[in-house]
């Protein structure tokens, strides 16, 4: 059964945000009514709610704990907006969680209304960062996330790179890191990530990747920290 709630999850540099923003986008641009919800009440930087007004322009709806997504009045708080997110609204609801197990908790708060439906719970994974890249690493996060939460992962996107230095050879990385965390949730690989100028390498090896390879755009993280 096709659902409406897609939550994203992932380590510090994984990477889940840009992923959770461009994936609202593909949707909008598919042509559904969508929503985004900023959920991050632990990481001050590269949240959504910092692009509410590109994401607005789009057409896509933000959602944040921020005074009219004034991301610079933070509150760890939640709004009570984000109720709406968990029921059957006609819309595509993108959630954008928090970087770690602590993060993840606020999640058990919509606990019921999340199980009462069918949801995706998507565990970003860049292999090249601290603490995720090896198999072990990223499952022993997977179950703090799932043990906090209360929900059950259901796919993991490859998100492996380096920034402007990304090389096929770190997404080969991330793959066989990816493969394997699936085989231990028993769950599929959903996408293999890419930038753009490397989205013609990716297709020549389609058959060695795991998930449908779709190309990322930074929309969060400002310029001047690219490289």
């Amino acid at each position: 059964m096709e659902t409406s709630i897609h939550i994203f999850v992932g380590h510090y540099g994984s990477g889940k945000t840009e992923c959770a923003v461009n994936y609202a986008i593909r949707q909008k641009e598919a042509g559904k009514k969508v929503a985004i919800a900023d959920l991050d009440i632990v990481n001050p930087y590269f949240r959504t709610r910092q692009q509410a007004e590109m994401l607005g322009a789009r057409g896509i709806h933000v959602v944040s704990s921020n005074f009219n997504n004034d991301w610079k009045v933070d509150i760890p708080g939640i709004s009570s907006e984000v109720q709406s997110f968990f029921v059957d609204n006609g819309r595509d609801n993108v959630v954008d969680v928090g970087g770690n197990a602590v993060g993840a908790r606020v999640l058990a708060r919509f606990l019921d209304q999340i199980t009462e439906r069918e949801y995706h719970l998507w565990l970003v994974v860049n292999a090249n960062r601290y603490e995720s890249q090896t198999v072990s690493e990223v499952l022993d996060f997977a179950s703090g996330i799932e043990q906090m939460s209360g929900l059950k992962i259901t796919g993991v996107i490859n998100n492996t790179h380096m920034l402007s230095e990304t090389s096929i050879e770190d997404i080969l990385r991330g793959n066989r890191v990816v493969k394997d965390v699936c085989r231990h949730l028993q769950v599929p690989c959903v996408y293999c990530s890419c930038s753009p100028d490397l989205l013609e390498d990716c297709k020549a090896i389609e058959k060695e990747l795991e998930g449908e390879i779709v190309p990322v755009q930074m929309y969060v993280r400002p310029e001047y920290l690219m490289d």
